[in-house]
């Protein structure tokens, strides 16, 4: 028997036994843990009628993530997002601390550590349509 014959021999059944593996082999690799850090977004909610966020006073922030290799990868590509409570502040600095119950991933996910760890934001008035 030639080479060529033994590779075109029962050819389905052959690369339906390599796709298993290759499908076995990225389920075993995905699954270990690991841990990645994202650039976070920041969203706010329940602002005070009548103010909004200085835009300058937000600094750049990121979240380090543990978890499965999968659910990392599709995090990275969806982002991770933080949604800052603003009821009942009142126009001045408002401090967040702890920003880690904030925010928002996949189940399955976990934050570790935003940096940086406090945040402070400048809440301003906003004037009234019309006026200078």
């Amino acid at each position: 028997m030639n080479l060529s014959a033994l590779l075109c021999e029962k050819f389905k059944l052959k690369a339906l036994s390599l796709l298993c593996a290759a499908f076995l082999w990225l389920f075993v690799t995905m699954e270990g843990t690991d841990e990645l850090e994202l650039p976070l977004a920041v969203g706010f909610v329940n602002a005070p009628e009548g103010t909004v966020v200085r835009a300058d006073s937000l600094p750049k922030l990121s979240v380090t993530v543990s978890g499965t290799r999968i659910l990392l990868l599709r995090q990275k590509f969806r982002g991770a997002v933080a949604r800052l409570d603003l009821a009942g502040a009142l126009p001045g600095t408002v401090e967040f601390v702890a920003l880690e119950r904030y925010v928002r991933l996949e189940s399955g996910l976990r934050p570790l550590r935003v940096s940086p760890r406090n945040v402070s934001i400048i809440l301003e008035k906003t004037s009234p349509a019309g006026t200078r």
